[in-house]
This record gives structure tokens, C-alpha cells and sequence, in this order.
């Protein structure tokens, strides 16, 4: 697991496979119920920041180009691991 040093609270998450995983959440996670949904795996845990949008003007308006924001992913197998990383949206995907 990370180092905990820039974190000054724990989460609770009720999970399907775990039951209550008590976790430690990152200052910068925004703690909504979409990085800490209740009764999915534990694996599926995510902290994540505020998006962050980046924008370009057109004659038609100023569209979203990008969405960017900070996440971590406690429990995951996958790349980059335990790190948090930076997640980046490209067109609404």
C-alpha cells in the first residue's frame, strides 16, 4: 500500500466481497458517492479528484476538449497499481 503522509481521514465502503473496507482517502478526493459507491468489489474502490476541464473557443462556442482529474486506485491489479495517476477524457470517453 502507499504511503499514507498526505491523507488525514479513512473511508468506510461497504462492499459485496469484503464487507466494510476501511481504507485511507487522500486529501485531494472529492469523497462523493461516485468514487465511493456502496455494495460493489472492493477492487472497483476509486478515489478521485475534481475533474478539471480544459476548453477552446470556437465561433460556435467554447467546447470541452479535455477532462482531466487525479485518481487512485486502492485495490487494483491493474497499471499504474497503487499510484495515483492521472485520468485523462478525451471527447466524453
Amino acid at each position: 500500500m502507499p504511503d499514507h503522509g498526505n491523507s488525514s481521514r479513512r473511508v468506510t465502503v461497504p462492499t459485496c466481497d469484503h464487507g466494510p473496507v476501511t481504507v485511507w482517502e487522500p486529501d485531494w478526493c472529492t469523497g462523493s458517492d461516485r468514487e465511493h459507491q456502496p455494495g460493489g468489489y472492493r477492487v472497483d474502490i476509486t478515489h478521485a479528484s475534481p475533474d478539471y476541464e480544459f476548453t477552446v473557443s470556437t465561433s460556435r462556442g467554447t467546447p470541452v476538449v479535455l477532462r482531466v482529474c487525479l485518481e487512485q486506485r486502492p485495490f487494483t491489479e491493474r497499471p499504474p497499481g497503487h499510484v495515483p495517476f492521472v485520468n485523462v477524457e478525451m471527447d466524453g470517453d
